[in-house]
């Protein structure tokens, strides 16, 4: 999520043994929930799942838009974080067939690169150090009958950059920069669906595809228009009754809408997810 020259670079399920509407509960970015034993048992039981999460992710920033007079720069950027935190899922006895989720990650960027080029020509390139939060809130609704269920929510997410640098020339020259405070606010909705892959329920595969829209804003103002895509494909491990274990890859392709001179056209955030989704 951050664009210095850039763009912004840019979270479960109720187990299969329980029944066949609970097999498609897998809320995207959101840990798979533990094993769920049963059907709540009053309008004001409550079931939860509290899971530890980490996503390795890479963020991808290409295709520039040129600077007023400066027709062919182009710029390129990548990042990566590496995010920890958690997700605390919850299903409620007066809506027992919705799954509700709240996921929060927190990390620092390792290294952003902007190579900034007229032609074939580097002109220049730019480092900077980069911090990240990241807030997810979802609602999962399993379909009757299917292994499917519908998902909306929104998401936020905060990238601040307390310091930059700066090269140009053969012998780069350093100069310190103080970056932007950035801000992404995007709502999806799509779905959901998990089958087992193994004979036992213990084992089984998941995927997830949402489409989102919202908005950027730098320092306070908005700048430009978000619309894309969230995807994900992983496999859940249930290795005792109340622990289970999930990997996924997620993928998140954004297109910048009406974005200023200078800034890219897309970004791509993607990397492995890892939880332990441990049921209470």
């Amino acid at each position: 999520m951050s664009k210095t020259v850039g763009a912004l670079v840019v979270s479960g399920a109720l187990m299969f043994a329980c029944a066949k509407a609970s097999l498609a509960q897998e809320a995207f970015g959101a840990a798979p929930d533990a094993d769920v034993k049963g059907p709540l048992t009053s309008d004001t039981a409550v079931d939860l799942t509290a899971t530890p999460r980490f996503w390795y992710m890479f963020s991808t920033f290409a295709n520039g838009k040129a600077l007023p007079g400066q027709k062919s720069l182009t710029s390129t950027a990548s990042v990566s974080f590496p995010m920890a935190g958690a997700a605390i899922s919850a299903r409620l006895g007066v809506l027992p067939d919705t799954t509700f989720v709240f996921s929060a990650l927190d990390g620092p960027g390792t290294e952003k690169l902007d190579q900034l080029s007229v032609g074939d020509t580097q002109i220049g390139h730019i480092r900077e150090n980069i911090n990240r939060q990241d807030l997810e809130f979802l609602a999962q609704t399993a379909i009757y009958g299917s292994n499917w269920s519908w998902i909306v929510g929104a998401r936020y997410e905060h990238e601040t950059t307390p310091e930059s640098s700066v090269s140009f020339g053969i012998v780069p020259v350093a100069t310190k920069l103080t970056g932007p405070s950035l801000n992404d606010y995007t709502v999806k909705a799509g779905m959901t669906g998990a089958i087992p892959i193994s004979a036992s329920p213990d084992v089984r595969m998941f995927g997830n595809i949402l489409a989102l829209g919202g908005v950027e804003l730098q320092n306070g103002s908005v700048t430009n228009g978000l619309v894309g895509t969230d995807l994900a494909v992983g496999v859940q491990y249930l290795f005792a009754s109340d622990i289970s274990l999930d990997a996924r890859y997620r993928a998140i392709v954004s297109f910048l809408v009406d974005a200023p001179p200078g800034n890219g056209s897309h970004y791509v955030s993607h990397g492995p997810m890892l939880g332990l989704n441990i049921h209470f």
